[in-house]
Protein backbone atom coordinates (compact mmCIF):
# COMPACT_ATOMS: atom_id res chain seq x y z
CA UNK A 1 0.00 0.00 0.00
CA UNK A 2 0.68 3.75 -0.78
CA UNK A 3 1.09 5.90 2.23
CA UNK A 4 -1.07 8.93 2.72
CA UNK A 5 0.89 11.98 2.32
CA UNK A 6 1.62 14.23 5.38
CA UNK A 7 -0.25 17.83 5.98
CA UNK A 8 0.46 20.50 4.44
CA UNK A 9 1.53 22.39 7.51
CA UNK A 10 -0.10 25.67 8.09
CA UNK A 11 1.78 28.33 6.84
CA UNK A 12 3.10 30.86 9.49
CA UNK A 13 1.84 34.58 8.60
CA UNK A 14 5.68 36.81 8.27
CA UNK A 15 4.95 40.50 9.63
CA UNK A 16 4.99 43.46 7.41
CA UNK A 17 7.10 45.75 7.85
CA UNK A 18 6.55 49.22 9.84
CA UNK A 19 4.45 51.40 7.89
CA UNK A 20 7.15 53.75 5.89
CA UNK A 21 6.61 57.31 4.31
CA UNK A 22 6.29 59.77 6.68
CA UNK A 23 4.85 58.34 9.77
CA UNK A 24 2.79 61.60 11.20
CA UNK A 25 0.86 62.36 8.25
CA UNK A 26 -2.56 62.34 7.69
CA UNK A 27 -4.08 64.10 4.85
CA UNK A 28 -5.55 67.44 6.04
CA UNK A 29 -3.12 67.42 8.66
CA UNK A 30 -0.59 70.17 9.26
CA UNK A 31 -0.15 70.33 13.23
CA UNK A 32 3.60 70.40 14.09
CA UNK A 33 5.28 67.15 15.75
CA UNK A 34 5.36 68.17 19.43
CA UNK A 35 6.21 64.38 20.65
CA UNK A 36 8.08 61.56 18.46
CA UNK A 37 9.64 58.87 19.85
CA UNK A 38 10.77 55.99 17.44
CA UNK A 39 12.89 54.00 20.04
CA UNK A 40 15.85 53.60 17.50
CA UNK A 41 17.43 55.53 20.51
CA UNK A 42 16.50 53.91 23.08
CA UNK A 43 18.47 51.63 24.53
CA UNK A 44 17.61 47.55 24.61
CA UNK A 45 16.23 46.54 27.81
CA UNK A 46 13.83 47.27 30.34
CA UNK A 47 11.75 50.71 29.48
CA UNK A 48 13.42 53.98 30.89
CA UNK A 49 10.90 56.82 31.70
CA UNK A 50 12.33 60.68 32.21
CA UNK A 51 10.86 64.66 31.55
CA UNK A 52 13.58 64.91 28.81
CA UNK A 53 11.91 66.02 25.30
CA UNK A 54 10.59 62.84 23.00
CA UNK A 55 10.69 60.65 26.10
CA UNK A 56 7.87 58.46 27.72
CA UNK A 57 7.11 60.17 31.62
CA UNK A 58 5.17 57.12 32.60
CA UNK A 59 5.43 52.82 32.67
CA UNK A 60 3.09 51.03 33.95
CA UNK A 61 4.05 47.11 34.91
CA UNK A 62 6.99 47.59 33.39
CA UNK A 63 7.98 44.20 33.61
CA UNK A 64 5.95 43.19 31.10
CA UNK A 65 7.55 46.35 29.01
CA UNK A 66 10.56 45.86 26.60
CA UNK A 67 12.41 47.67 24.32
CA UNK A 68 13.76 44.89 22.06
CA UNK A 69 15.80 45.10 18.64
CA UNK A 70 15.20 41.21 17.39
CA UNK A 71 11.93 42.43 15.65
CA UNK A 72 13.76 41.99 12.05
CA UNK A 73 10.61 44.07 10.40
CA UNK A 74 10.78 47.45 12.67
CA UNK A 75 14.16 48.11 13.12
CA UNK A 76 15.82 48.66 14.78
CA UNK A 77 13.82 49.06 18.40
CA UNK A 78 10.22 48.13 19.12
CA UNK A 79 8.58 48.36 22.48
CA UNK A 80 7.37 44.70 23.03
CA UNK A 81 4.78 44.20 25.39
CA UNK A 82 3.20 40.80 27.05
CA UNK A 83 -0.31 39.96 27.79
CA UNK A 84 -0.85 38.98 31.35
CA UNK A 85 -4.23 37.55 30.97
CA UNK A 86 -5.68 40.86 31.32
CA UNK A 87 -4.32 44.38 33.44
CA UNK A 88 -2.16 46.54 32.41
CA UNK A 89 1.19 47.38 30.70
CA UNK A 90 1.72 50.62 29.03
CA UNK A 91 3.86 53.78 28.64
CA UNK A 92 2.36 57.24 28.65
CA UNK A 93 3.18 60.82 28.56
CA UNK A 94 2.33 64.08 30.17
CA UNK A 95 1.67 66.93 27.01
CA UNK A 96 4.93 69.45 27.33
CA UNK A 97 2.43 72.21 25.57
CA UNK A 98 -1.32 71.68 25.66
CA UNK A 99 -3.08 71.63 22.57
CA UNK A 100 -7.14 72.02 21.72
CA UNK A 101 -6.39 70.14 18.90
CA UNK A 102 -4.01 66.98 18.91
CA UNK A 103 -3.33 63.68 17.45
CA UNK A 104 -1.83 60.78 18.29
CA UNK A 105 -0.24 58.09 16.36
CA UNK A 106 1.46 55.12 16.57
CA UNK A 107 2.55 51.78 14.50
CA UNK A 108 1.39 48.28 16.10
CA UNK A 109 1.66 44.73 15.66
CA UNK A 110 -0.01 42.17 17.21
CA UNK A 111 2.03 39.26 17.61
CA UNK A 112 1.72 35.56 16.36
CA UNK A 113 0.35 34.30 19.71
CA UNK A 114 -1.76 37.47 20.25
CA UNK A 115 -5.42 36.72 22.05
CA UNK A 116 -7.62 38.32 23.85
CA UNK A 117 -10.42 36.32 23.64
CA UNK A 118 -13.61 36.77 20.87
CA UNK A 119 -15.88 38.92 22.96
CA UNK A 120 -13.04 41.02 25.48
CA UNK A 121 -11.41 43.77 24.16
CA UNK A 122 -8.02 45.83 24.80
CA UNK A 123 -7.64 49.90 25.41
CA UNK A 124 -4.66 50.77 22.79
CA UNK A 125 -4.53 54.04 23.64
CA UNK A 126 -5.78 56.51 25.98
CA UNK A 127 -5.95 60.59 26.10
CA UNK A 128 -7.08 62.81 28.69
CA UNK A 129 -8.04 66.48 29.36
CA UNK A 130 -7.30 66.37 32.79
CA UNK A 131 -5.12 64.52 35.12
CA UNK A 132 -5.72 60.66 35.01
CA UNK A 133 -7.51 59.37 37.85
CA UNK A 134 -8.80 63.09 38.84
CA UNK A 135 -11.45 63.41 35.90
CA UNK A 136 -13.49 60.88 34.16
CA UNK A 137 -14.77 63.65 31.71
CA UNK A 138 -13.08 64.26 28.10
CA UNK A 139 -11.44 60.63 28.64
CA UNK A 140 -11.01 59.04 24.78
CA UNK A 141 -10.25 55.50 24.50
CA UNK A 142 -9.19 53.60 21.30
CA UNK A 143 -9.91 49.69 21.68
CA UNK A 144 -9.27 46.47 19.79
CA UNK A 145 -12.35 44.04 20.23
CA UNK A 146 -11.53 40.84 20.38
CA UNK A 147 -12.75 40.08 15.96
CA UNK A 148 -9.98 42.46 15.36
CA UNK A 149 -12.18 46.06 15.19
CA UNK A 150 -11.73 49.07 16.33
CA UNK A 151 -13.73 51.55 18.43
CA UNK A 152 -13.46 54.07 20.60
CA UNK A 153 -15.27 54.88 23.89
CA UNK A 154 -15.37 58.81 24.91
CA UNK A 155 -16.60 60.38 27.85
CA UNK A 156 -18.16 63.50 27.47
CA UNK A 157 -18.09 66.52 29.66
CA UNK A 158 -21.40 65.60 31.49
CA UNK A 159 -19.68 62.59 32.28
CA UNK A 160 -21.68 60.48 29.95
CA UNK A 161 -19.92 57.11 27.93
CA UNK A 162 -20.36 56.92 24.57
CA UNK A 163 -19.15 54.84 21.39
CA UNK A 164 -18.10 55.40 18.23
CA UNK A 165 -17.53 52.10 16.15
CA UNK A 166 -15.54 52.05 12.84
CA UNK A 167 -14.75 49.96 9.76
CA UNK A 168 -11.20 49.74 11.23
CA UNK A 169 -9.80 46.31 11.65
CA UNK A 170 -6.10 44.73 12.18
CA UNK A 171 -4.92 41.12 12.29
CA UNK A 172 -1.66 39.43 13.32
CA UNK A 173 1.90 39.65 12.00
CA UNK A 174 0.56 42.90 10.28
CA UNK A 175 2.01 46.65 11.04
CA UNK A 176 -1.03 49.19 11.37
CA UNK A 177 -0.52 52.69 11.60
CA UNK A 178 -3.64 54.21 14.32
CA UNK A 179 -4.22 57.90 14.55
CA UNK A 180 -6.65 58.98 16.84
CA UNK A 181 -7.46 62.96 16.14
CA UNK A 182 -9.13 64.87 18.85
CA UNK A 183 -10.67 68.57 19.10
CA UNK A 184 -11.45 68.99 22.99
CA UNK A 185 -14.03 71.70 24.11
CA UNK A 186 -18.21 71.40 23.84
CA UNK A 187 -17.98 71.25 19.85
CA UNK A 188 -15.59 68.85 19.59
CA UNK A 189 -14.46 65.68 17.15
CA UNK A 190 -12.87 62.66 17.08
CA UNK A 191 -11.83 60.64 13.74
CA UNK A 192 -9.49 57.62 13.82
CA UNK A 193 -7.59 56.55 10.78
CA UNK A 194 -5.95 53.55 10.19
CA UNK A 195 -2.29 53.20 7.41
CA UNK A 196 -3.56 56.59 6.05
CA UNK A 197 -7.75 56.21 5.72
CA UNK A 198 -10.20 57.73 7.99
CA UNK A 199 -12.19 54.89 9.08
CA UNK A 200 -14.39 56.52 11.35
CA UNK A 201 -15.13 60.21 12.76
CA UNK A 202 -17.82 62.07 14.63
CA UNK A 203 -18.14 66.12 15.71
CA UNK A 204 -20.55 68.53 17.53
CA UNK A 205 -19.99 66.02 20.28
CA UNK A 206 -19.08 68.02 24.39
CA UNK A 207 -15.45 66.41 25.20
CA UNK A 208 -15.39 68.96 27.96
CA UNK A 209 -13.24 71.72 28.38
CA UNK A 210 -9.60 72.51 28.38
CA UNK A 211 -6.60 71.33 26.55
CA UNK A 212 -5.45 67.68 26.33
CA UNK A 213 -2.83 66.61 28.99
CA UNK A 214 -1.90 63.23 28.92
CA UNK A 215 -1.84 59.90 26.17
CA UNK A 216 -1.08 56.44 26.92
CA UNK A 217 -0.23 53.48 24.53
CA UNK A 218 -0.04 50.07 24.51
CA UNK A 219 -1.95 47.82 26.77
CA UNK A 220 -3.59 50.33 28.86
CA UNK A 221 -6.03 47.91 30.15
CA UNK A 222 -7.57 44.69 29.16
CA UNK A 223 -10.29 42.77 31.17
CA UNK A 224 -9.04 39.95 32.89
CA UNK A 225 -9.22 36.58 31.38
CA UNK A 226 -7.18 33.65 31.02
CA UNK A 227 -7.77 33.81 27.12
CA UNK A 228 -5.50 37.72 27.47
CA UNK A 229 -2.17 36.24 25.88
CA UNK A 230 0.84 36.41 23.30
CA UNK A 231 3.13 39.61 22.65
CA UNK A 232 2.04 43.18 21.17
CA UNK A 233 4.66 45.64 19.77
CA UNK A 234 4.43 49.37 19.46
CA UNK A 235 6.70 51.93 17.65
CA UNK A 236 7.19 55.39 16.24
CA UNK A 237 5.02 57.10 18.77
CA UNK A 238 4.07 61.12 17.57
CA UNK A 239 1.82 63.10 19.36
CA UNK A 240 0.76 66.51 17.27
CA UNK A 241 -0.53 69.73 18.31
CA UNK A 242 -2.57 73.01 17.57
CA UNK A 243 -5.00 75.27 19.06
Amino acid sequence: TIAAPPPTPTPTPTPTKTPGGSLYDCPGDSSAVGFSNGLGSAPTGPVRTSWQFNHFTGAVSPDRLRIENYLAYSQPNALTISLAHGGSAYVSRSYDHQHMKCRLSFAVLLGHHFSIGPTSYMVLAQTHIGTPGNTSFGVVSLNLGGSGNLFLQYTDGFDQTHYLYTSGQVSVARWYLLSLREITGSNGSLQVWVNGSDVGSISGIDLGTGPLKYFAVGDEYTPPSDSAEGNLYIDNVAATGSG
